[in-house]
């Protein structure tokens, strides 16, 4: 070895022009002379900390191979797999033994490395049977805790030995296959009771003195139960009151017992969107709570026709308690046509002629049987100008009653039609706003009666109640 250089051959004088070939010791003394070439050094590079080489670098010459000097060094690594060496940290071009050497500048190569995998094996020793689990060297280990049962017995911890005395405690796996000792302890029964739970109901556990009451568990916490409407406290030693468990309370039992969760209930909000009536102040209601929605609700020219669950007016309001979230009302209103006693008196008199006089006199009867009629028609919207006295068949039998109260002849069904007829038509025309139609109709009535009642499309009827003596 010459620092710097690589050896080329032997030669028979310091003139290297002719290399020593001679296989046999001749019968004379001889001298020979190295002849050496400038080199360029190869570093090898384990590309870990925890990796090294037991050759840090050699000197080749173009032309020569990797391989020169024999085979290339190979480094060691703890828990991992040689790949060969590289011309990058990460990636580049494989070298081998056979590859040439071609560099005009010193270079590096660089080891890769695969991670090796283990197993963990698991003696349950009579407890429930546990799946062996592949960790990769150096991998946070999880060892199986919170899903592994005996019956009466708790699990204290798992071991390297057949009679737990070396108990696991690293938590990196190591760089061999393990098997796992299951250590048992006799325990009481803990019960965790949650009435009406959504997502757990009874489960049970079984601890030893001195544990917590939330190492049996993924992460050592506790269950969250859930319950529609509520927000969970926390676990309990009594179903109302006693004093709270927490996760990482040590169990101090020396029997089975119990543990409760207990909730608060949620409060959630109604707003209301009147949609341009009076405005109605949001709510808060308790869930399950009665629900209560105000119909005092006002709009000018409008009759309120009810709540309804959005913004479309599609879904009728029809909860009767509090749910599980907050709600926005929406009202729906009709538009309101306005009918004032005079109308109501006009297309009466064309309807019953002269007899109006006699009927009126009885003083209010007829007024507020006819009112209640109306009212009845508002509600299966029929009512408008034109059919305001088709659908009262209730108003028509109250005139003939109070005819039959003053002993005269009820008015006959012929010339009740014809009448309502002609009603229909006189009020149809005066809605589309024709006089002289309304003229005609109040004429062939025999009444001087007018309509100044103006037209609109269905909705509910709002009764005008105004004084008027008799004609």
């Amino acid at each position: 070895m010459k620092e710097g250089y690589v050896f080329d051959a032997w030669y028979t004088s310091l003139s290297m022009n002719e290399k020593f070939t001679l296989e046999k010791m001749p019968g004379h003394d001889v001298t020979i002379y190295a002849n050496w070439i400038v080199g360029r050094k190869v570093t090898f590079d384990a590309n870990a900390k925890d990796g090294s080489v037991n050759i840090g670098y050699i000197y080749l010459a173009n032309g020569k191979t990797f391989g020169f000097y024999g085979k290339l060094p190979t480094p060691v690594r703890e828990g991992h797999t040689f790949n060969g060496w590289y011309t990058d940290p990460d990636a580049g071009i494989v070298v081998t033994e056979e590859t040439p050497f071609s560099s005009s500048t010193e270079m590096t190569l660089y080891a890769h490395w695969t991670v090796n995998e283990y197993t963990i094996q698991f003696e349950s020793n009579g407890g429930s049977k546990v799946p062996a689990i592949k960790y990769k060297y150096g991998e946070n280990i999880i060892l199986p805790y919170y899903n592994v049962k005996k019956d009466g017995f708790v699990l204290e911890g798992w071991y390297l030995n057949e009679l737990c005395t070396e108990k696991v405690t690293f938590s990196k796996m190591p760089a061999n296959n393990l098997i796992l000792y299951a250590n048992w302890v006799a325990s009481f029964r803990v019960a965790l009771k949650c009435t009406g739970c959504g997502n757990l109901d009874t489960e049970t556990i079984y601890l030893a003195p001195g544990m917590t009451y939330g190492s049996l568990f993924e992460n050592s916490e506790l269950p969250e139960p859930t319950k529609e409407g509520h927000t969970f406290k926390g676990w309990f030693t009594e179903e109302v009151g006693g004093t709270q468990i927490q996760a990482t309370d040590s169990f101090s039992g020396t029997g089975p017992i119990s543990i409760y969760a207990q909730w608060k209930v949620n409060r959630y909000s109604i707003s209301y969107n009147t949609n341009g009536g009076t405005a109605v102040p949001s709510k808060k209601y308790d869930y399950g709570e009665t629900i209560t929605t105000p119909t005092n609700v006002e709009k000018e020219g409008y009759t309120f026709d009810g709540w309804f669950l959005e913004s479309g007016l599609i879904h009728a309001m029809n909860l009767t308690t509090m749910p599980a979230r907050d709600l926005t009302l929406y009202a729906r209103w009709k538009k309101a046509i306005v009918v004032d006693e005079k109308d109501v008196w006009d297309i009466l008199e064309i309807v019953f002629g002269t007899v109006i006089t006699g009927i009126v006199t009885v003083g209010g009867i007829l007024w507020t049987a006819l009112s209640w009629c109306c009212a009845q028609c508002a509600e299966s919207e029929k009512l408008q100008k034109a059919n305001l006295l088709a659908c009262c068949d209730c108003g028509w039998n109250a005139i003939n009653c109070m005819r039959e109260k003053q002993g005269k002849a009820p008015i006959p069904e012929e010339k009740r039609w014809k009448n309502i007829r002609k009603a229909q038509r006189a009020a149809a025309a005066a809605a589309a706003g024709n006089n002289s139609a309304a003229g005609a109709a109040s004429s062939s009535a025999g009444s001087n009666a007018t309509s100044g009642t103006s037209s609109s499309s269905g909705g509910a009827v709002e009764l005008n109640h105004v004084s008027r003596s008799n004609p």
